[in-house]
């Protein structure tokens, strides 16, 4: 059994696949893990050759135009969407659903009857909701630099697939979106594109202090949303099921 293990990005996930695909080992003899998930099994298997994955641009284009012509473009985002889903077994998930979509062709999109089709579609879909919810949940804070900035959490790595709804509504707006966990950022120049970017902690320090305006604002928010509360009548449970906790943690009416 040959072992291939990815980086938790695309760029790697693809360069594996191709790798996996290239060795001539036959599909039943290869595996992809991705290196560092929390439920990574640390026990080596016996007579197994672990190869770390060096990413390679070249490699990872060819899998991503081999997915969009001999497949499809909705198979293409299906597959990138699982990518960047926090699922560990997201890689060997991919690569077996490419077995089967390269043999099928586009329509294998539909079969969710056969097992490596529906693994990609519960990825897909619950990367989607999750773009979904924090286009509404998200909150924007204006920092001393009159920057606007929002601090997040996501399960998946969404935050390139997010910014462009943020930078469509507020074109002429500096905004930045922050994955605390994955010390990640997308950045909006008023009027201009956005790019992604790492940063540190102490750079957020220093940049993100928040203004006293957008203090006094805060403030004002949280009393509204208390005193609109009615005792009697709150229902924890229907709220939790609405607003799920997991969503709350950077909500300016949660803290």
């Amino acid at each position: 059994m040959k072992i291939y293990r990815c980086e938790d990005t695309i760029d790697s996930i693809f360069s594996g696949i191709y790798d996996a695909w290239a060795s001539g080992a036959g599909h039943h003899n290869v595996r992809l893990e991705i290196i560092g998930t929390e439920d990574e099994c640390y026990d080596l298997e016996l007579f197994a050759e672990y190869i770390t994955v060096i990413i390679d641009e070249e490699k990872a284009v060819k899998v991503a135009r081999s997915i969009k012509q001999k497949i499809s473009e909705e198979a293409f985002l299906m597959v990138t969407h699982a990518a960047v889903s926090f699922f560990s077994d997201k890689a060997d998930a991919i690569y077996r659903f490419l077995i089967l979509a390269f043999r099928k062709g586009k329509n294998v999109i539909h079969q969710l009857g056969q097992p490596e089709v529906m693994k990609i579609f519960e990825m897909n879909r619950y990367v989607k909701n999750e773009v979904h919810f924090f286009k509404g949940f998200l909150r924007f804070e204006e920092a001393d630099s009159h920057l606007l900035y929002a601090k997040y959490e996501p399960k998946s790595n969404i935050t390139e697939a997010l910014m462009p709804h943020f930078a469509e509504r507020f074109p002429d707006e500096n905004l930045i979106i922050i994955d605390i966990m994955r010390e990640c950022a997308a950045i909006h120049e008023a009027g201009n594109g956005w790019f992604m970017t790492y940063f540190t902690k102490l750079q957020l320090q220093t940049l993100l202090r928040v203004s006293e305006e957008e203090a006094a604002y805060q403030s004002m928010w949280k009393a509204f949303f208390n005193s609109i509360s009615i005792e009697a009548r709150e229902n924890k449970k229907l709220q939790r099921n609405m607003l799920r906790l997991h969503y709350r943690k950077h909500m300016t009416e949660f803290q």
